[in-house]
């Protein structure tokens, strides 16, 4: 005679070894046959449980979305430090058309130094505004004289990267003080 399985301790498990528990067990029903197993009844109302379970257990955590802000936050940030000190540096360029250049995007670009420290929410504007400095017809030539265009696209990128983690985090809301 078949006997059931009166108990599985299943206390001890965390929360995703639990529902990868009961989704290998609603596989099983599924193969063998919820009637052949003689738990049709119980099978739609424990399918349904595991449903509700997955939607809880498989979404993405407010963690998950903070530290993918914060890697684009960063990338974001070692990107205008990267553009600030390939400016500062090619002031000291023994070329001199790479030096003339540099200190043009010197002066251009003066009002943004040390953004990389600010708020994060002011600091998107300041970069967008940056951007916008850089898209001037002077600065773009004084940035294809330093072959500084993909550093300037890639700050682009990950400026609108960051702001686009930063809306999924807030559900699109303006959050200042807490992101």
């Amino acid at each position: 005679m078949t006997q059931l399985i009166n108990s599985i301790p299943l206390k001890h498990l965390t929360v995703a070894l639990h529902n990868d528990f009961h989704n290998k067990v609603s596989e099983a029903i599924a193969d063998f046959g919820a009637e052949a197993l003689h738990i049709a009844p119980q099978a739609a109302a424990y399918a349904e449980l595991i449903d509700r379970e997955n939607s809880i257990v498989k979404r993405q955590t407010a963690y998950v979305s903070t530290i993918k802000l914060k890697v684009t936050d960063r990338t974001r940030d070692n990107g205008v430090g990267v553009v600030m000190q390939l400016i500062n540096t090619h002031k000291t360029s023994i070329i001199p058309a790479k030096r003339k250049a540099a200190h043009g995007l010197a002066a251009i670009t003066a009002n943004y130094k040390g953004i990389a420290r600010h708020h994060r929410r002011t600091l998107t504007r300041e970069i967008d505004s940056l951007l916008a400095v850089l898209d001037t017809e002077t600065a773009r030539t004084h940035l294809a004289t330093l072959a500084m265009t993909d550093e300037v696209e890639a700050l682009r990128t990950a400026n609108e990267t960051t702001e686009r983690e930063r809306s999924k985090l807030t559900g699109g809301l303006n959050m200042p003080a807490l992101f």
